[in-house]
């Protein structure tokens, strides 16, 4: 097979092992390895015929686009469209074998995050600190560009599915510096025109030329690291920016271009360490530890007194 379909839970009870597989791509598998039964449940009937109905146009994608590109003149890794009746497809079939992402399209982060926004969204490998460090010259590292597709029926818009791309982090850096770098220029009468970027045209930012003092970053709405003009960082794609530049991290703070959200985890509290220098003498008011503050029994009682 050129391509791998995937299929998940909600529809283990109907298919067999051998129709769950990346062999049944067609609907007529899909209709042959469930039971006639099936069909007459109503709530069964939908998901079956919404499943079918996904299968039937995504292999069109397949076929008529997907098939007759050539995705490495793109840059791309692969292509892929995970629908709203619950299948993912991605193509070729050897990038399905280091499909990292959830096969249920619902409990996938780039799923989530292209219904809930406008435009591509970009999504790096998740790492952190203490991962092992990327090797850029061995490892080939993709980066997700997904966007949701939408359809207006009777006036209202629905999202069926999303679509989207696996970028080949080596090929699109090129393309990042072109993109990244101002190639504009002021005019005596403060018009804006083209040019050249190079080691003489003077640009203001120029990614590619001026790498040694010129920083450029592609940063996603959650404030992680997918692509820098400074080779060196290629080993943190997928990082926390403020684990990877915090200076620069703490300004975009204050500039308001993110915003602090605070999370606790409420199954790793530690035990409270006692102070040395917290006297002997009973305390008239309790004072909390941080244990303390983050356990719900300290909230119970707090509002009880």
């Amino acid at each position: 097979s050129e391509f791998s379909l995937f299929t998940f839970d909600r529809y283990t009870q109907y298919l067999n092992a051998q129709s769950q597989s990346t062999i049944c791509c067609q609907s007529q598998c899909l209709l042959k390895h469930v039971p006639f039964s099936l069909w007459s449940n109503p709530g069964d009937n939908l998901l079956l015929h919404n499943l079918i109905l996904d299968t039937g146009i995504i292999r069109q994608l397949v076929e008529k686009v997907w098939k007759t590109k050539d995705l490495t003149t793109y840059g791309f890794l692969a292509v892929f469209a995970a629908t709203d009746g619950g299948i993912t497809r991605v193509f070729p079939n050897k990038a399905a074998e280091t499909w990292e992402e959830d096969p249920e399209p619902f409990n996938a982060s780039y799923y989530r995050r292209s219904l809930d926004n406008k435009g591509y969204i970009f999504r790096a490998p998740y790492r952190t600190v203490n991962d092992e460090l990327l090797n850029p010259e061995n490892d080939t590292i993709g980066i997700l560009v997904s966007t949701a597709v939408e359809i207006t029926v009777g006036g209202k818009t629905i999202k069926p599915a999303v679509v989207g791309v696996k970028l080949d982090l080596e090929a699109w850096v090129d393309k990042f510096k072109i993109l990244a770098s101002n190639q504009t220029s002021p005019t005596s009468d403060n018009r804006q025109v083209q040019q050249t970027c190079g080691p003489t045209s003077g640009c203001e930012m120029d990614c590619e030329a001026n790498s040694e003092d010129l920083l450029c970053y592609l940063v996603d709405d959650g404030g992680f690291l997918i692509m820098s003009n400074q080779k060196d960082h290629w080993n943190k794609i997928g990082m926390f920016f403020s684990d990877v530049d915090p200076y620069l991290m703490h300004a975009l703070y204050n500039n308001s271009f993110y915003n602090r959200k605070q999370s606790f985890d409420y199954q790793s509290v530690c035990d409270p360490v006692p102070s040395s220098n917290t006297g002997a003498a009973p305390r008239g008011v309790f004072v909390p530890t941080i244990a303390d503050f983050v356990n719900l029994a300290w909230w119970s009682s707090a509002a009880a007194w």
